[in-house]
């Protein structure tokens, strides 16, 4: 045999080797962690409905549950009771919004159902953009009565609702609907919308002011009744009824003393069951009902332990964030200094991804508003040290400052960074003003009457 031929066959080897087994608990734990404070009171509220033993008491808006103290039938009643009572928070959408008014318009019963046909097709903004065409070939499909005339009496109908612009076939029918008919210069206002949006968007008022033979101060006139149209017209509705943030941490204190707090108001309060619990531990019952009971309380405990890491994880990391970041809290966002979230996996001995999952959407609430924990995590942008919301502040400080009348072009404010010793291309201040929503220095300029 040769000495360097090889054994194939059957070989015994040992090896350590030290592997995270992924458990149903750990996964929701994880699952838990990453959520945002809304997505989590959702996700309570489906455990709630699918688990009898957890008890859930809405946060100032439901009464809590009282839990009856004997039968599974007295339980099982007040659980439904709670589903029964407890009001669904959802934003209304175009249809709602129609639906609501077709009561007192008097329509026969063809046209509301035309009317309702062509509620279902406005889009989140409000606006009708199919065309007849097509509309015509749904509304045959769907078994409609009637043809180009009841087509065009419905769309009349919709676009005499509230708010006003419903149901404009584009952004400029929806202003033009907008408008009063009997107010002044609604001519004017009709030929800017329908001819010079482009121009009044790009501030050319000089040139609008020259072609329609007006003074400066007449359009700037008509500019300010534009200003109080909306081109989608749902958009106010959506801003009024969709819930708000909810912080997940209140942050209070200065750079040399702050304190961190858990918000919990937001969330919903869940609990275990006494009834179900006393169920679980009770011998008269079967084995098969203790059995039942007792997954439901043990599913029950796991989503309370899961809260308690989630809050326990939320704290130590935003407490080792912030103790990077106090100068946050005396100067605000431009004070924010570069910061990774490895420095801060490293610094409490976690992972990584943690980290990442523990930050992933979720908010703190300071005294320079409710901002997103991701903020404080940001690279250096520019080579003074600036961190992304700290050069974005130092632009906007100086656009702020700027002469109205003769704005600063972008090679000026990086003129203007550089002597404040954040060094910078043209082309970063370009991308950082826009990512600002702030516009060109031309679009900037402010006029008056004297030009």
């Amino acid at each position: 045999m040769a000495a360097n031929s090889f054994n194939l066959g059957p070989q015994l080897s040992q090896s350590l080797s030290q592997r995270l087994t992924l458990t149903p608990q750990l996964l929701q734990s994880i699952q838990m962690l990453e959520l945002p404070a809304m997505d989590l009171a959702t996700w309570l509220r489906d455990s709630f409905e699918s688990n009898p033993a957890l008890t859930l008491a809405e946060p100032e808006r439901a009464p809590e549950r009282q839990p009856k103290p004997s039968l599974p039938r007295a339980a099982e009643d007040g659980r439904q009771e709670w589903l029964e009572n407890t009001a669904t928070a959802r934003a209304p959408g175009a249809l709602e919004i129609v639906l609501e008014q077709l009561p007192y318009l008097g329509l026969t019963a063809p046209d509301e159902r035309w009317t309702r046909f062509l509620a279902e097709r406005l889009d989140a903004r409000g606006l009708l953009t199919a065309g007849d065409e097509e509309l015509l070939a749904e509304a045959e499909t769907e078994g409609l009565e009637g043809g180009v005339t009841e087509l065009g009496r419905a769309i009349a109908v919709v676009q005499g609702l509230e708010p006003r612009g419903l149901g404009g076939r584009c952004s400029t029918e929806a202003l033009l609907l907008q408008l009063e008919p009997g107010e002044q210069d609604y001519a004017l206002l009709c030929q800017l919308i329908e001819g010079y949006l482009d121009d009044l968007l790009s501030n050319r008022l000089p040139k609008v002011a020259r072609e329609l033979g007006l003074e400066l101060d007449a359009v700037l006139r008509l500019v300010g009744r534009l200003g109080a149209l909306d081109p989608m017209p749902l958009a106010e509705v959506a801003e009024q009824t969709n819930p708000g943030i909810l912080p997940d941490l209140v942050l209070s204190g200065d750079s040399k003393a702050f304190e961190l707090r858990f918000e919990a108001r937001g969330l919903p309060e869940v609990g275990i069951d006494p009834t179900i619990l006393a169920l679980s531990e009770d011998a008269e019952q079967s084995a098969e009902v203790r059995t039942y009971m007792r997954r439901g309380v043990d599913a029950a405990r796991e989503v309370l332990s899961g809260l308690s890491q989630r809050k326990e994880t939320l704290l130590r990391v935003a407490q080792a964030t912030f103790e990077r970041q106090r100068a946050f809290l005396d100067d605000g966002a431009s004070a924010i200094l570069p910061l990774t979230m490895q420095q801060v996996a490293d610094a409490l001995e976690m992972h990584g991804s943690t980290v990442s999952r523990a930050v992933a959407g979720k908010y703190v609430q300071t005294e320079h508003g409710i901002l997103p924990l991701r903020m404080f995590f940001q690279v250096q942008a520019a080579e003074g040290g600036a961190s992304r919301s700290g050069l974005g502040a130092e632009i906007q400080a100086i656009i702020d400052g700027e002469n109205k009348r003769q704005p600063l072009s972008d090679d000026d404010i990086v003129a203007a960074l550089t002597a404040g010793g954040s060094r910078v291309a043209r082309r970063t201040v370009a991308k950082y003003r826009g990512e600002l929503g702030i516009p060109g220095s031309y679009r900037r300029r402010r006029y008056d009457a004297a030009g």
